[in-house]
């Protein structure tokens, strides 16, 4: 059960802002975007590479 909640947390921050060009549901409300660091729209890459090593990062520094 925790598997594949943690795939759909997963999926739900990779695959929906490539799809909403940059907006998650709270992001999407509260008007604000992710966007690359050159200002671009994100890509899946950009997102998978984000979660991976922001998340990775984050686990490390707690």
């Amino acid at each position: 059960m925790v598997r594949w909640l943690l795939i759909g947390y997963v999926i739900y921050l990779t695959v929906l802002p490539v799809l909403w060009k940059g907006y998650v549901i709270g992001k999407r409300l509260m008007g604000i975007k992710i966007k690359r660091t050159d200002g671009g729209d994100v890509t899946f890459t950009n997102m998978i590479l984000r979660e991976v090593v922001g998340n990775g990062l984050l686990i490390l520094v707690t």
